[in-house]
This record gives structure tokens, sequence and C-alpha cells, in this order.
């Protein structure tokens, strides 16, 4: 009798503390996982925070025009601030394990919290073929402006869309003004229709350690 009472005893705390624990991620999201050999912790942490379902990165035309297909990567629908405070947070801890974390934002101006694989901020750019067609800059122009900033001062891809990204900087640049009057002549609109003069422009790089660029 005292035997019968003891299995029972352990199958309840059994199912207690091993059987009543849920698991965070759906089958079919665990399965989006395993075909683009995603590590799922990485889906885990990103759905703790968005609360929101996991789904496949969509593919992107050269244009920057979001596609049906799908791409070999992460995202979850995520308010605008809470993205962007989880990616100042998480960056560097995402790419310590092989991974890039940013926002996207698709045609609709909904916002992810989004990661693919790789080390290269500039990856992120490539990927959403962000560009300023309006004023003749293609993806692979704004690539290599950016790769040139990069080179002087080090930052990282906080979020994008088509016609707009947001970088921070590790190292703020040593001549700001400078660098504001490079900026404006590679994005007039930044000044024209945006901070409206370099002096404000300026304000905002110091206030924001980096820059929001965007074309109208």
């Amino acid at each position: 009798m005292k035997l019968k009472q003891a299995i029972l005893i352990m199958g309840f705390v059994s199912t207690l503390f091993g059987c009543g624990k849920k698991q965070l991620l759906t089958e079919r999201e665990r399965d989006i996982c395993q075909a683009i050999s995603f590590d799922v912790k990485i889906a885990e942490l990103i759905k703790q925070k968005t609360k929101d379902s996991i789904v496949q990165i969509p593919e992107i035309s050269e244009y920057g025009e979001v596609l049906n297909g799908k791409g070999n990567g992460l995202c979850s629908v995520v308010d605008e601030n809470t993205g962007f405070d989880f990616v100042l947070k998480e960056k560097e801890n995402f790419k310590a394990m092989g991974y890039l974390l940013f926002v996207f934002e698709d045609d609709q101006s909904k916002k992810y919290l989004t990661s693919i694989k790789g080390q290269d901020e500039l990856d992120i750019v490539r990927w959403r073929q962000t560009n300023g067609i309006n004023h003749d800059k293609e993806n692979k122009d704004i690539v290599e402006k950016l790769k040139t900033w990069k080179q002087q001062n080090d930052f990282v891809i906080l979020g994008v869309s088509m016609d707009w990204l947001q970088f921070q900087f590790k190292t703020m640049p040593a001549d700001i003004d400078s660098f504001a009057n490079e900026v404006y002549e590679f994005c007039p609109d930044i000044v024209d229709q945006g901070a409206g003069d370099i002096p404000t422009l300026i304000s905002e790089i110091k206030r924001m350690k980096g820059i929001y660029m965007w074309r109208d």
C-alpha cells in the first residue's frame, strides 16, 4: 500500500514540475527554425519580447519591395519603441551567437523585430534593399557610403526600411560638423524636409549618437 502511495506521489510531482512546463514556441515556429537552420534560442528571445508569432522574413526585390517569397531569417511584429530598445540592449549578444538583430519596416509601415545570420552590419541594408531611387541612389550606393562612414567611425544598424535607415555610432565622429555636411550632400531630404538646417542636424546626431537617414 505504501509503495502504491509513493508511486502516486512521484507521478504527481513529475506532472507538476515536468510535463506542466509550457513551450514558448509553437510546433510550426520550431519547424521554421529547423527548415532554415536557425537557432531556436534566437526565436525564443525574439518571441519573449514581442509576445507575437515568429515568421520567416520575406524576400525583397531589388527595388526594396516586399515579395511573397520567404527569406533566411526570422521576424515578429513589434511596437517601434520596444523593438529599438531591445535591439540596443541585445545587439552584441545576438552577434556573439552569429546573428544580426534589427527592426525591419515593411511596405505597410509595420515594424518587426528581426534577425538574420551574419556579422556584417551592412548585410542588413543589403537584405532590405534600402535605396534612394528618387535621387538616383541605388542600394549599392547606400552600402558603399555606409561602408566608408563605418571605416571612419564604427556603428551598428538599428532599423531599416525601403527608404530609411537608422544607425548608432560606437565611436562618434571627431568632426561632427564635417560629417553632418557630408550626410546632407548625400541625402538632402534629411535637412530640406527634416531638420531644416545643418546646426539642427548636428544637434540631432549628437542627441541620437547616430543618425536617422531617410529619403522622400
